[in-house]
């Protein structure tokens, strides 16, 4: 007896031994090495195939440059930790053309496609693991995707650059409590009429952190249109459909997850098309085809808009808060949110330029509830489009304390095409043009709910309490702070009204309208990220086959096209037609 408890307290001490560092180099051997620090393994991927799971071991991987033969399979537990990604550069020659793989999808507006989630170069399955401090480079897309990491609890991913792959760089599902921080990515993602990918993709997850990383997606490479920065793409999808988005299963969540103090650039245009030669604007960050609870973006410099579409339906609980972000729109066809889901809060955002910031675009679809809107700067959108379009109206739409100023002549600031909003709010708000005397609030026909406690300045005075004057803002140095703050004059100062848990904690003996209360440092919206990274190639592989793929058309600079807004019901909406300028093929 006594011996059968010995071998078991053993084999319990056995199994708490220590994590151990092991090595991989450029002047090493896969075999006989042992993977020591003085006798280092040579490959990524043989290093894996030797390190036992779920002992919290670590794979340290010296400088250089490594081209792996095949897939690279980490275990679960385990970390790989380069020298950084300025140093340790990876390549895996496994080859995979989507292109050649194409299916039919019953309507469809183009070639379909499965995600082909298991051609991905490294795979993961796991727990309590580091992956960090290298560059992973798809070889101008002979590769399919970068990472993908299936039940990825507990993991970071660091200090990465991931470019130039097919179909995405890192692929995230099901995941509890996992960060992606502090990394780049640039043209990682597919685009055809069918649908888009993502620069960096997730699915389902809990607490999910998306962090001060840089996403830029440059648009048409070989041909093939580029899509999104940060996307929800489940690896079930089957044949590429885009309706599947609609039909998922719904309980699937996105619980808790943040993203921010990320730079997102994507194109003007991405590939997904609704109707005949009918294009939409690319996406920043997409949140489609699973729940939203508990959600936030902010603190973001992004150049087109967010996408939010969930079928969560519970009224108590905030499902997706926007705020702080830095939306630098200026002059191109793009807007700022898509606001197709209920418990909504946009706040304290500076959305600079672009066509309508706030868009809803369901019309098929009702109750759409609670949306609040307060603190916001929205200057120099386009002429003749509205601020904020919906579709259909919102029961519970909240307009407090924004800052609206029109300098190009926008046709409203309300426009409901499918009716009125119901227990609607506008108070606190500077509404001011400097393109000249123009109209009111709302259009012919629609009605509206409380309006109140709001400057008006060339623009027709409606409501109970208002001003008609000037808002004196300073109208000088750096936008969006100090330019829209209000001057030590200006008749906004204490002229608003108190509303709890909006502008709790102002400055003086009443709160002020608009965004900015004197006397109280300005909110931050995102920046910029400082020092842009250089993506360059490591590798351009030398075909091995020829692909059967049928060429697609390419899109010739300055053709004409037709741009129609988003209605994934009707496919319909406000079209406007222009010339392709930036997202072609010289």
């Amino acid at each position: 007896m006594k011996k059968i408890i010995f071998i078991l307290a053993l084999a319990c001490l056995c199994n708490r031994l220590p994590a151990a560092n092991y090595y991989v180099s450029t002047t090493g051997n896969d075999s006989p090495a042992n993977g020591s620090a003085g006798n280092p393994w040579r490959t990524i991927r043989y290093a894996c195939q030797q390190v036992a799971a779920n002992a919290g071991h670590v794979i340290n991987v010296a400088a250089g440059s490594y081209a792996e033969t095949d897939t690279i399979n980490i275990p679960s537990g385990v970390s790989v930790i380069g020298a950084g990604q300025a140093s340790t550069n990876v390549t895996v020659n496994k080859y995979f053309n989507i292109l050649n793989y194409g299916t039919t999808c019953s309507g469809a507006p183009d070639t379909s496609y499965d995600p082909y989630n298991e051609q991905f170069v490294i795979q993961m399955n796991g727990s309590n693991q580091t992956i960090k401090g290298f560059t992973l480079d798809g070889q101008s897309k002979a590769c399919h995707g970068g990472i993908y990491a299936l039940n990825a609890n507990y993991c970071v991913f660091e200090d990465l650059k991931i470019q130039y792959f097919r179909f995405s760089g890192l692929w995230v599902e099901n995941s509890i409590n996992t960060e992606i921080r502090n990394s780049h990515f640039r043209n990682n993602t597919f685009a055809n009429k069918a649908c888009d990918t993502g620069n960096i993709q997730f699915h389902y997850n809990t607490n999910l952190l998306i962090h001060d990383n840089y996403i830029q997606e440059d648009g048409a490479i070989g041909g093939i249109k580029g899509g999104y920065g940060i996307k929800a793409y489940s690896g079930t999808y089957t044949n590429f459909c885009w309706w599947q988005w609609w039909t998922w299963n719904w309980s699937h969540y996105a619980d808790g997850m943040k993203i921010y103090n990320n730079t997102i650039i994507v194109p003007e245009l991405g590939g997904w098309e609704t109707g005949a030669g009918a294009g939409v604007p690319a996406i920043s960050i997409e949140i489609n085809g699973l729940s939203s609870r508990n959600v936030e973006i902010y603190n973001n410099y992004i150049n087109n808009h967010i996408s939010l579409i969930g079928g969560y339906n519970n009224e108590t609980e905030p499902m997706v808060r926007v705020h702080n972000n830095y939306f630098d729109l200026g002059a191109r066809y793009a807007y700022a949110v898509e606001a197709n889901v209920i418990n909504l809060e946009i706040d304290h955002n500076y959305i600079n330029g672009g066509l309508y910031p706030i868009a809803q675009w369901e019309g098929g679809r009702t109750g759409f509830k609670n949306h609040s809107i307060h603190h916001n700067i929205f200057y120099d959108q386009w002429n003749g489009q509205a601020l904020t379009r919906y579709e259909i109206g919102v029961d519970g739409f909240k307009f407090y304390h924004n800052t609206v100023v029109d300098s190009k002549g926008i046709s409203t600031v309300f426009d409901v095409a499918g009716g009125n909003h119901v227990n609607s709010d506008v108070r606190n708000n500077i509404f001011t043009s400097t393109y000249g005397a123009r109209g009111g609030l709302y259009n012919a026909g629609e009605t509206a709910g409380t309006i109140a406690y709001n400057l008006f300045n060339n623009i027709n005075a409606v409501g109970t309490n208002f001003i008609t004057a000037s808002p004196l803002l300073v109208w000088s140095g750096n936008k969006p702070a100090p330019f829209f703050g209000l001057q030590a004059g200006s008749p906004a100062r204490n002229a608003g009204v108190y509303i709890a848990g909006i502008n709790n904690g102002y400055n003086e003996s009443a709160p002020d309208m608009g965004a900015y209360e004197y006397g109280i440092a300005p909110f931050p919206v995102g920046t910029v990220a400082a020092g842009t990274p250089t993506f360059t190639p490591t590798i351009t592989r030398t075909p091995t086959r020829t692909s059967t793929a049928t060429p697609r058309p390419t899109v010739a600079c300055n053709a004409p096209y037709n741009i129609e807004a988003e209605s994934f019901d009707s496919m319909t909406g406000i079209t406007n037609k222009g010339t392709v300028i930036g997202d072609c093929d010289p």
